[in-house]
C-alpha cells in the first residue's frame, strides 16, 4: 500500500523541517525568527478575562433557555394513574351500554 502526500497529512513535512532546521540552526537564527514574528499579523493577545468575556453572553443565553425549558418541564402536571385504569373503566362502561341496549327491547 503505498501512501501519497495528501493536504491534510498530519504526519511532520521533511522538506519544511529541513529548512525551518537551516534557518534555525545556522548563522543568525534571531534574525529568522524576528522575521516569520515580523510576518504575523497585529492583532493583541488577549487573556484568558477577555476570552472569558467573550463568551459569557451566549453561555448566559444557553443557561437562561435551559433553565426555563427545565422549569417548564418540571412545572407540566403529571399523572400518577396508570393509562390502563381509565382505558379499563372505558371499557366496562361500553360493555354494560352494549348489554342494556340488547335487554332492553324496542317496542
Amino acid at each position: 500500500m503505498s501512501h501519497e502526500p495528501h493536504p491534510f497529512d498530519q504526519a511532520p513535512d521533511p522538506e519544511i523541517r529541513a529548512l525551518l532546521l537551516r534557518q534555525l540552526d545556522g548563522p543568525a537564527p534571531e534574525r529568522f525568527v524576528r522575521q516569520v514574528i515580523a510576518g504575523l499579523p497585529d492583532r493583541p493577545a488577549a487573556n484568558s478575562w477577555e476570552i472569558l468575556a467573550r463568551w459569557a453572553r451566549p453561555g448566559l443565553a444557553a443557561a437562561a433557555i435551559t433553565a426555563v425549558a427545565l422549569g417548564a418541564w418540571l412545572a407540566t402536571p403529571r399523572s400518577s394513574e396508570p393509562v390502563a385504569e381509565p382505558l379499563l373503566e372505558l371499557g366496562r362502561m361500553a360493555d354494560s351500554e352494549l348489554l342494556m341496549t340488547a335487554m332492553i327491547r324496542e317496542p
